[in-house]
């Protein structure tokens, strides 16, 4: 679940309102960044610098090994943090600087350099001068750049399923490869002309000649009968042949917006890590607890939906598919992946408008109570009315037609008065005072305009 992108290098570099109940996180969150920061560069290995334990240094320093022989100098990085740089950009270009490949913002040459960083779920590519010919020309097969193909079909992928080796390993090789067969094209034969020989002379006479005639005139009668038919199998081949190539970029593309998706989208395991759902949880743990239980179900329905998608995507992606139906079944179960990672995007979307109506509500809360009070007042008043209006009607001891209002209004008191204030139930329970009250109110109303 990564963020990609493709950098070359020549020389140049080219609100959320924070909650009384969740000051604490904010702290937090700046406390985290500020020990992000103060990070450092994890130990250079030969051409490996990892920061997490997740890499096998000796098959990435042997994948590199094809590169080191074409002259490139490769770089791996993969650290837990961005150490406190927030553009990828610069945080690329210090680590080439920190490991001797890169002079502010003048990279080496030939570097080669793929960088990952998991907390953020960035990637770059970055390479220098010597190399962009080789890493920015565009395959017949389309698709991009070569940096972009290897981004797409080897870099991501890999990153997604958590194949981390193979992520550093499989992006070295094939960029060996490209930049091999740039430098060094496989040449193309020229064809020879044929040679004629003009010397001979037919002399074998009529025998021959009418020999020649019958075999011309069987020619054109098999030309004549065959030639549709032939013509007829050609074109379906050539329609089987196009219908073919349509298949496998259909599939192709359906392959790279599945790994896009997926390397976007923030949904760890465990919904804790979770950010927009560490609001909500701290909004609701002590306030709204039924209401919290119901979101942590939903989150972990969805994430055992979308691990099942993510298993699909990885065998699909290690599936060879050969035929026409089993390219078009690929391509409907790619879809069927992006289905479920839509769906997470949406339970997310969800978890961020939940966030913000909490914020409203512990906003509001104070607005609400006052709103009750002044309908109560109201009701009272019209109650009072009615009474000298109609006094032979039956009037109600105010004190127990309004025993529910007074009963959630101060609850709503208690509630913002609590330490720490719970300001979440404190709305809860001025809505309700407010709605009975705009209830009573409502009754009086339309007892005076009946009596009237």
């Amino acid at each position: 679940m990564f963020q990609s992108e493709t950098n070359h290098q020549s020389g140049h570099h080219s609100p959320l309102k924070s909650l009384a109940a969740l000051l604490l996180v904010s702290a937090w969150l700046l406390g985290w960044a500020s020990a992000a920061a103060q990070g450092s560069w994890p130990p250079l290995n030969g051409s490996v610098a990892d920061g997490t334990g997740k890499l096998d240094s000796a098959a990435v320093n042997q994948a590199a090994q094809s590169l080191q022989a074409l002259g490139a100098k490769p770089l791996a990085i993969l650290t837990q943090t961005n150490l406190g740089y927030l553009d990828d950009q610069q945080f690329a270009l210090t680590g080439a600087a920190n490991y001797g490949l890169a002079n502010g913002s003048t990279v080496d040459p030939n570097l080669l350099a793929v960088v990952v960083v998991l907390d953020t779920r960035r990637s770059n590519i970055v390479y220098g001068d010597n190399l962009k010919p080789a890493m920015e020309q565009r395959p017949a097969s389309g698709g991009g750049t070569v940096a972009d193909q290897i981004r797409n079909n080897y870099l991501n992928p890999k990153l997604a399923s958590g194949d981390f080796t193979g992520a550093f390993t499989d992006s070295f090789s094939q960029a060996a490869r490209q930049i091999s067969l740039y430098r060094n094209p496989v040449p193309t034969a020229t064809p020879q002309p044929a040679v004629v020989n003009n010397t001979q002379i037919d002399t074998q006479g009529i025998g021959n000649a009418l020999l020649i005639g019958f075999v011309v005139v069987i020619g054109l009668a098999v030309l004549v009968i065959g030639g549709p038919m032939l013509y007829r199998r050609w074109r379906s081949g050539q329609d089987a042949a196009a219908k073919r190539r349509t298949l496998q970029e259909q599939l192709l593309q359906a392959r790279n917006v599945t790994a896009d998706m997926i390397t976007n989208l923030d949904f760890p395991p465990d919904p804790k890590e979770q950010i927009q759902y560490k609001f909500i949880a701290l909004a609701l743990q002590n306030e709204r607890p039924q209401q919290l239980a119901q979101i942590n179900s939903q989150y972990r329905e969805i994430y055992n939906r979308l691990a099942n998608a993510l298993t699909v995507f990885n065998n699909l992606n290690n599936t060879p598919h050969n035929s026409d139906q089993e390219i078009t079944s690929a391509i409907a179960q790619y879809q069927q992946v992006q289905s479920e990672v839509k769906g997470a995007e949406a339970f997310l979307k969800y978890l961020s408008d939940t966030s913000n109506q909490l914020e409203t509500q512990v906003s509001a809360a104070p607005e609400e109570r006052d709103a009750a009070k002044k309908d109560m007042a109201a009701a009272t008043d019209a109650l009072s009315r009615l009474a000298a209006a109609a006094p032979d009607l039956y009037s109600p001891e105010p004190s127990r037609l309004f025993a529910v209002v007074n009963s959630k209004l101060s609850e709503t008191a208690n509630a913002l008065a609590a330490r720490p204030s719970m300001p979440l139930r404190a709305y809860d329970n001025a809505v309700q005072a407010r709605s009975a009250a705009g209830s009573i109110l409502k009754s009086v109303g339309s007892l005076s305009q009946a009596y009237n």
